[in-house]
C-alpha cells in the first residue's frame, strides 16, 4: 500500500479544491512541503528547462521524467502529480510508464493527446492524435497498474486545435476508457470553464492556471465555485527563481558582490536548517558515537591484556619512580573572540588570562587571538566544537545556529533588567544551556554580560514602532532578524565585522547592538540615530571544547573555574555602567538619542509578540520551560 495515494484519495473526498504547486527538483517539493499545501505536481514544462535549459518541446525521455519523479517523490511525504506527456510511443509504451511511474511512486498520472513530438499546451502549433487511439492507450494505462489508488488523469489538448466541444466529446471518450479524472488544457476564458463543469458534473476536473497563458488566471476559490476539483500552478516556482536569480546574478556582475540583495535572499544558516543539517548532524553524532563505544571497548580489552603481560613480566621485580606532581604541569590554551581589543569583553578575557596566570603559577598559558584574526563570529564555535580551538568567546545569537534555545536572550522584552538575566541564567537558565552545550562537546567557562541592545540607523529618528518601515538593518542572528521583522523593517543577516562598510556603503540602512559595540566600532562614523529599547540580551559565552578541559589536571579544572567566575562576577558588575558609559561617548560624538519611555513600551512589545511564539516553534518544551524560569525571576 502507497501511503501517499491513500492520502490523497482522502483529500480529494474533501470539498474544497485541492491546489497543487509546480515542482521541478527534491528543493522545489521542500520549500512547497514546507509552506502547507496538501500535494504536489511535477511538469514536463518546468522539468525541461531546468534540466535542459530547453522549452518544452519533447526533448525529454520518459527515463528522465521518472527519475525527475522519484527524487520529488522521495524529498516529501506529499502526494505527487506526475506529467506522463504523451506516454512515449504508443499503448505498449504507456503500459510500461505507467509501470515506471507507479515504481517511482507518483501517486497520480496525466496522459495527453498531443501528436509527438508534444509541446506545452498553451503553446501555438500543437496537434492531437486520433481520440480512439488516445482512448487505446488510456485502458492500457489503466490495465498496467498495480495499486488501484493510484489515480490515471486523463489530458486533451483539442480544444487549441478543434475547439471546445471537440475536447468534451473527447473527454467522455477517455473517462469510457478507464480514465478517472479529466484535464481540459487551455480553456480561453471563465465562459469556456463552466462549459466544462456543466458537462462533467460529476468528475475530478483539473484547471491549469500559468501566468501569462491562455486560461485566465483565478483564484483557487474562484475554480471551486465554478466546479473544479484541483487546480495546478504548474509553472510559478520557475518563473519566480528564474527572475530572482536574474536579478542577483545582475546584482553581482554589476557591483561585484551581492550584498545589495542579500535581503532577499535566505541565509547560510537558515538554509542549512531548512535543508535538514541538524537532523543530519544528529545521525552523524549517533553512528559516531556507537563507534566510538565499540572502539573503546576493544581498546580496553587490548589494554587489560597488555597489563595481564607486563605484570607478568614484572612479577618479583622491583621498580618505581617519582610521579610527577599533576598541578606543576604546564599547558598552553588558545582562546579566539570577534571583539575589538577595547572592548569590555575583550579585556575581560585578558583579565581572566591574568587570573590563570597567576592563580597557577605560570603553569597555564593562555594565547588570546582578538578581533577575528583566527575565526569570525560565524566559524568560531565549529572551530570550538571541533577541537580547533580550545576557547572561544561569542555570543548566545551565534550560538543558537546550533542550539536553538540559545534564542532565549532575544526574545524580546522578555528581560526587563540587567539583575534580571544575572538571577535567571543562576536560576537554572544557565544550567539547562549548559546541558544542551554539553551534548555538543562543550562546556561555558564564562556567561558574559554583553549589555542590552539598541537599534542606530543612517536615515532617521525611530520613536515608535511604525518608524521602521522602509529601512533594511543588520540583524545578527535568526531571533533578531525576526525581531526586526515584526517591526516593520527588512532584516540582513552579515558578519559584526562587516557592519560598518555595509552602512557606509548603503547596503543596510543601520544594525542592532550593545552601545559599546557602536562605540568601539566607530557606528557613529555611519549613523547617526540611536533608539534605545533595552530589547534584548544576548550574552556572549566563553565556552571550552571539553576534550581540552578534560586534559587539565584536577587542579588546574578548578584554577580555570574559579578565574572564570571571578572575571564573571566583574564582568556582571560594570555592565550596566559600561553600557552607560558608551552611551554617553556615542551622545558626544553626535548621535541622536531616543530613550522609548516606559509607558511606551506596551507599544513595541505587542508589535514584537510573534517573535515569541517563533521562538517557542524553534525551540519546543525546552523554550517554554526557559521562557518560564526567565518570567520567575
Amino acid at each position: 500500500m502507497n501511503k501517499q495515494r491513500k492520502m490523497l484519495r482522502e483529500r480529494l473526498l474533501r470539498s474544497e479544491i485541492l491546489v497543487l504547486p509546480g515542482v521541478y527538483d527534491a528543493l522545489t517539493a521542500k520549500i512547497a512541503a514546507e509552506v502547507g499545501f496538501d500535494a504536489l505536481v511535477m511538469g514536463g514544462y518546468s522539468i525541461a528547462a531546468s534540466r535542459l535549459g530547453q522549452p518544452d518541446v519533447g526533448y525529454l525521455s520518459m527515463t528522465e521524467m521518472v527519475q525527475a519523479v522519484k527524487c520529488i517523490v522521495d524529498a516529501t511525504e506529499l502526494p505527487v502529480f506526475a506529467d506522463g506527456d504523451t506516454g512515449y510511443g504508443n499503448a505498449l509504451s504507456v503500459r510500461r510508464t505507467m509501470q515506471e511511474y507507479e515504481k517511482a511512486g507518483a501517486a497520480a498520472v496525466l496522459f495527453e493527446d498531443q501528436v509527438w513530438p508534444k509541446r506545452c499546451g498553451h503553446m501555438v502549433g500543437k496537434q492531437v492524435i486520433d481520440a480512439s487511439e488516445h482512448a487505446k492507450k488510456l485502458r492500457a494505462a489503466a490495465d498496467a497498474r498495480t495499486d488501484e489508488d493510484f489515480l490515471l488523469i486523463a489530458r486533451t489538448d483539442a480544444r487549441a486545435v478543434n475547439g471546445l466541444e471537440d475536447a468534451v466529446e473527447r473527454g467522455k471518450l477517455y473517462l469510457d476508457n478507464g480514465a478517472e479524472a479529466l484535464f481540459i488544457e487551455a480553456p480561453q476564458d471563465i465562459r469556456e470553464l463552466e462549459a466544462v463543469t456543466k458537462a462533467f458534473p460529476d468528475t475530478i476536473l483539473i484547471a491549469n492556471m500559468i501566468e501569462g497563458g491562455r486560461t485566465p488566471n483565478l483564484t483557487a476559490k474562484d475554480l471551486e465555485n465554478i466546479g473544479f476539483k484541483i487546480v495546478f500552478w504548474p509553472c510559478s516556482a520557475l518563473y519566480v527563481i528564474t527572475q530572482a536569480f536574474k536579478e542577483a546574478m545582475t546584482v553581482l556582475h554589476q557591483t561585484g558582490t551581492t550584498k545589495a540583495y542579500e535581503d532577499k535572499m535566505m541565509h547560510f544558516t537558515d538554509f542549512n536548517r531548512f535543508i535538514g543539517l541538524d537532523d543530519y548532524m544528529k545521525l552523524e553524532k549517533h553512528y559516531y558515537e556507537v563507534r566510538v563505544m565499540k572502539m573503546s571497548q576493544m581498546f580496553k580489552t587490548t589494554l587489560a591484556a597488555a597489563m595481564i603481560m607486563a605484570l607478568a613480566v614484572t612479577a618479583g621485580c622491583g621498580g618505581g619512580g617519582d610521579k610527577k606532581s599533576a598541578g606543576s604541569e604546564k599547558v598552553t590554551l588558545k582562546l579566539a573572540h570577534n571583539l575589538p581589543t577595547a572592548h569590555p569583553l575583550a579585556q575581560g578575557m585578558e583579565a581572566f588570562n591574568k587570573k590563570l596566570t597567576e592563580k597557577s603559577n605560570g603553569t597555564i598559558t593562555l594565547n588570546i587571538y582578538p578581533s577575528g584574526q583566527l575565526f569570525n563570529d560565524k566559524s568560531m564555535n565549529d572551530a570550538i566544537m571541533s577541537g580547533g580551538i580550545d576557547m572561544g568567546l561569542n555570543s548566545t545569537a551565534m550560538w543558537s545556529t546550533v542550539i536553538p534555545a540559545m534564542e532565549v536572550f532575544d526574545v524580546p522584552f522578555l528581560f526587563p533588567s540587567y539583575e534580571k538575566v544575572d538571577h535567571a541564567i543562576d536560576g537554572g537558565l544557565g544550567d539547562k544551556l549548559a546541558g544542551e552545550l554539553k551534548k555538543k562537546g562543550v562546556r561555558p567557562v564564562i556567561w558574559a554580560d554583553y549589555g542590552f541592545v539598541q537599534f542606530a540607523n543612517s536615515k532617521k529618528e525611530i520613536t515608535k514602532p511604525e518608524d521602521f518601515a522602509g529601512l533594511k538593518l543588520r540583524g545578527y542572528g535568526e531571533l533578531p532578524s525576526e525581531t526586526i521583522k515584526a517591526l516593520g523593517a527588512s532584516p540582513v543577516t552579515m558578519g559584526s565585522g562587516e557592519v560598518y562598510m555595509a552602512i557606509q556603503r548603503g547596503v543596510v540602512d543601520g544594525q542592532t547592538s550593545g552601545t559599546t559595540a557602536m562605540y568601539d566600532r566607530k557606528m557613529f562614523e555611519v549613523t547617526k540615530y540611536l533608539t534605545i529599547t533595552n530589547h534584548a540580551y544576548p550574552e556572549f559565552i566563553l565556552a571550552m571544547n571539553e576534550k581540552s578541559f578534560q586534559k587539565l589536571t584536577p587542579e588546574q579544572q578548578k584554577i580555570v573555574t574559579d578565574a572564570a567566575n571571578e572575571v564573571r562576577d566583574e564582568l556582571r558588575k560594570n555592565a550596566k555602567a559600561e553600557d552607560m558609559a558608551a552611551l554617553e561617548k556615542l551622545k558626544e560624538k553626535g548621535m541622536q538619542v531616543y530613550v522609548v519611555p516606559e509607558a511606551e513600551l506596551p507599544a513595541w512589545q505587542s508589535a514584537t509578540k510573534p517573535v515569541w511564539d517563533i521562538f517557542v516553534k524553534h525551540t519546543g518544551d525546552l523554550g517554554k520551560e526557559l521562557i518560564e524560569i526567565c518570567s520567575k525571576q
